[in-house]
């Protein structure tokens, strides 16, 4: 059972962690595109 839990802890921690990636990646295209606008 422990191990079952613990596996399933990791494929969450993982998706979590994809998730934080996914919004990293998005937050810094919308600044980019924020300082491609304000060069302008």
């Amino acid at each position: 059972m422990s191990i079952f839990s613990r596996q399933a802890l990791r494929i969450f921690e993982d998706k979590v962690f994809l998730q934080a990636v996914k919004n990293d990646i998005s937050h810094n295209n919308m600044v980019r595109k924020l300082n491609d606008l304000s060069v302008i």
